[in-house]
């Protein structure tokens, strides 16, 4: 190892301390309104904009909070409870619980509530085939129209 002046490593440093963090000065009501919409899954920058805050700020509202290390904590408890569930729903089947099979079925999305959705859709293509029927049997309703009558007039 050579004594050059890049890898010297002066006697009287001082030790690299963590970077403080920033504390808030927003009123509650905002701090609360960031956690809220950090809760739902919305990004930083979204929830700045929303706020007409900048996104430090947010940085600094959820790091004092520590609101998203919760969220994981949340999140692993939660991955860590799905074979219990899964027992449950399991045990709640066996015995024939209906409720349980729909929404299981619903949460799978084998069974799915959009029978609004296709109606509309379904409607406005009946009422596009109703509309061109109806135009071709105006077409068929008109009597045919006589050339020859025309031409045998002087």
């Amino acid at each position: 190892m050579s004594n050059s002046p890049h890898n010297a490593i002066p006697c009287d440093s001082q030790p690299i301390l963590a970077p403080k963090r920033r504390k808030s000065t927003k009123p509650p009501e905002i701090q609360t309104a960031v956690i809220a919409k950090a809760l739902t899954g919305q990004s930083k920058s979204n929830i700045a904009k929303d706020l007409d805050i900048t996104r430090g700020t947010v940085a600094a509202i959820l790091n004092q909070t520590d609101i998203e290390h919760q969220v994981q904590l949340g999140r692993s408890r939660a991955i860590s409870l799905i074979p219990r569930s899964l027992d449950v729903v399991e045990n709640r089947l066996d015995r024939n619980d209906g409720s349980v099979a729909i929404s299981l079925l619903r949460g799978t999305q084998v069974l799915q509530n959009q029978a609004v959705q296709v109606n509309v859709q379904n409607n406005g293509a009946m009422a596009w085939i109703q509309l061109n029927q109806a135009k071709a049997e105006q077409v068929l309703e008109c009597p045919p129209i006589d050339t020859q009558a025309k031409s045998d007039k002087p």
